[in-house]
């Protein structure tokens, strides 16, 4: 019997040393053997500044930029029928977040003239694009731009209504190559208005589509227009580091 006891007590010594009451409240010692493992802050276990989370997030994604831009070059280069498409391809760093854009340039047009019915090899470049951040969690907004040439028809069908009805048409040509529609945030078009060569504003490169993955959904079309922070994908090899 006694020696039942003195395990039981042994027993509970490795598990709480002391319980007692102090003040009204219980106070609780576990044995250093059962201290909890050190969590990792940056996981969201613990604590840590924010300058911390901040410079991981920014790694992060940082890191995540670079993958898809990998991975849509590769995808361009493997693809004989977009064979030459690769400057249409432009990737670059905004406020709001990663930025695709499907650009005319070099004579390469994403749509005919005048018209929101976009060209074959533009439905597989978004193809490529919907499979590359497939995977990611941001929200995308989509828009649409044109050159400053003045486009009006007899109705009244303008620049605005041309960049809207292509940038929901880049909308329905990701959705069908299996993009997520409820990660679709907006879709916007914007006629001329955030001309990307703000130098030549009637320049082909202007026409385009714009695809941006969104960093935080609550603020994620602010007013002021950014150039972003362009990603060279031709100086990023696409080879295992």
């Amino acid at each position: 019997m006694l020696i039942v006891i003195y395990l039981l007590y042994v027993k509970l010594s490795e598990t709480i040393h002391i319980n007692r009451l102090l003040g009204g409240r219980h106070l609780f010692l576990l044995n250093k053997a059962e201290k909890s493992p050190e969590k990792d802050p940056l996981k969201g276990e613990g604590k840590a500044d924010e300058e911390q989370l901040e410079e991981f997030r920014r790694e992060q994604e940082q890191k995540q930029f670079e993958e898809t831009a990998i991975a849509l070059k590769t995808a361009i280069a493997a693809n004989p029928d977009l064979a030459g498409l690769e400057e249409n391809l432009l990737i670059d760093k905004t406020p709001d977040g990663l930025r695709i854009q499907l650009v005319d340039q070099h004579g390469t047009s994403m749509f005919p003239s005048g018209n929101s019915n976009m060209m074959a090899h533009t439905e597989k470049l978004l193809a490529l694009v919907a499979d590359a951040i497939g995977d990611i969690d941001q929200k995308i907004a989509i828009k649409g731009h044109t050159d400053a040439t003045p486009y009006s028809t007899a109705n009244g069908y303008s620049n605005w209504e041309l960049s809207a009805e292509r940038a929901n048409a880049s909308r329905r040509a990701l959705i069908s190559a299996g993009f997520k529609p409820d990660r679709v945030a907006s879709v916007e078009g914007l006629a001329a208005t955030e001309p990307y060569d703000k130098e030549n504003p009637t320049s082909e490169v202007n026409r385009r589509i714009s695809i941006i993955l969104l960093q935080d959904e609550t603020t994620f079309l602010p007013k002021k227009v950014d150039d972003g922070k362009a990603i060279n994908i031709d100086t990023i090899s696409s080879e295992p580091q």
